[in-house]
């Protein structure tokens, strides 16, 4: 029997906090379906999703994070080098 469960509440909180509408476009035009079956899956209303859209959608998910606290330590650092003049 197929496994027909729809993505992790986890997963799907993480994915809508990850990726913007322009990403998920360009997700569908990858596969060639329609935008609302990315937000499909992502909103956990499609059983059995396709593993290969699905694994495309966190890999970019992970790709934003890696960006963000990228970002985030630089400007971090940046802040730290101005509280170091200020004192």
């Amino acid at each position: 029997m197929k496994d027909r469960n729809p993505i992790s509440s986890l997963l799907s909180r993480l994915l809508k906090k990850s990726l913007t509408t322009e990403e998920l476009q360009i997700i569908a035009t990858q596969y060639n379906v329609h935008y609302n079956t990315i937000i499909n899956i992502r909103d956990r209303r499609k059983k059995n999703p396709d593993k290969s859209i699905l694994k495309s959608m966190i890999k970019i998910a992970i790709s934003v994070q890696e960006k963000q606290i990228k970002d985030k330590t630089e400007l971090i650092i940046l802040l730290e080098q101005e509280l170091e003049k200020i004192v």
